[in-house]
């Protein structure tokens, strides 16, 4: 990720930039391992000085475990350009043409591995609109067989997808193998068709989860489970 540094102002003014690594799935794993947690990353980056970085910081700089991520052969690690303006909602330009290496993500004995020994096991949905990955993980969420904690990230990334139906068709049946689910208003929609909260978490509960989180913006959040159902 690459953020602009000049805030409130559009590309054409904007002079310089600060790097960081991002994506949904390295966030949540640098963020467990700031809590103290052991955390690894499956992923694959490209054979390039930002994919070498990326593991390097990874290991080095956050504390996570980079055994899993692997490096394409010809894919570039894929660049993306935050326009600060506002800050609050930035702007992200993506550079991902003609095909990203985490389109390509593939499961290794070492990984399946991991995977059955994890307390968490944690995935985007992002993952199911590519197809090698999207093979490989829903492979990885059959061997956790929805034991806890299966976790799917609902995770909607408009730019990924040819369309909310394309979304909901793929995303949908991978609720049948997980134990907890998240997302926000709009990502609930594309998995279960609405995006009122409690007829949200209803649904999601329906499908066989056991923890419901709704993400409710400036308002909170709401977890709801069989017994419980709490705003915080």
């Amino acid at each position: 990720d690459l953020y602009a540094e000049q805030t409130g102002v559009s590309m054409s003014d904007v002079t310089t930039f600060r790097k960081s690594i991002g994506g949904t799935a390295t966030n949540v794993a640098v963020a467990t391992a700031r809590y103290g947690h052991s955390a690894a990353l499956a992923t694959r980056v490209g054979d390039d000085p930002f994919g070498r970085d990326i593991a390097h910081a990874l290991e080095h700089t956050f504390g996570v475990d980079p055994r899993f991520v692997a490096t394409h052969p010809t894919l570039k690690t894929p660049l993306a350009f935050a326009e600060l303006d506002p800050p609050e909602d930035p702007t992200i330009i993506f550079y991902r043409e003609p095909a990203a290496p985490d389109m390509e993500i593939e499961v290794t004995s070492e990984l399946e591995a991991a995977v059955d020994e994890a307390a968490i096991f944690w995935v985007p949905a992002s993952r199911f609109a590519f197809a090698t990955s999207r093979e490989s993980v829903t492979a990885l969420l059959e061997r956790r067989a929805g034991r806890a904690h299966t976790v799917l990230d609902l995770d909607w990334r408009p730019m990924v997808w040819e369309s909310e139906e394309e979304a909901h068709a793929a995303i949908s049946p991978m609720l049948d193998h997980v134990s907890i689910a998240i997302g926000n208003r709009k990502e609930c929609e594309i998995a279960v068709g609405v995006s009122d909260p409690d007829a949200a978490a209803d649904r999601l509960l329906e499908r066989g989860v056991e923890v419901a989180v709704v993400k409710l913006g400036a308002d909170g959040v709401m977890v709801a489970t069989a017994e419980l159902r709490e705003r915080l």
